[in-house]
């Protein structure tokens, strides 16, 4: 047990620095499915004015479809640490309703 103790003692910094390198790792890999979604709708640019096909081709298909009081359709992509809202009038995207993106900490 003494053994122990004076490694953890001489090395308590290194064993902080590596620990710390495993958290950040974990966090990242839990998100990356997000970031991936999110890269998918970079690539699409302007999303206004797009078919419901031309977006679903790149992004997949949406987790959720609803519909809205006025007669349009509510489409939401999500994905670990990103989910994005699409408004859509026919098939037609008429823009973006909602966008929160936890996916990507590193400029924290």
């Amino acid at each position: 047990m003494d053994d122990i103790m004076k490694f953890m003692s001489d090395y308590w910094l290194i064993i902080v620095i590596v620990l710390s390198f495993f958290g950040w790792g974990g966090y990242s890999s839990a998100t990356a499915p997000g970031r991936a979604l999110r890269k998918k709708f970079a690539a699409l640019g302007e999303l206004k004015g797009k078919t419901k096909q031309e977006i679903m081709a790149v992004a997949g298909n949406p987790a959720s479809i609803s519909a809205t009081n006025d007669g349009k359709t509510c489409c939401q992509w999500m994905k670990a640490g990103f989910h994005i809202v699409l408004i859509f009038n026919g098939e037609i995207c008429e823009g973006i309703a909602s966008v929160t993106d936890v996916s990507d900490v590193s400029s924290l």
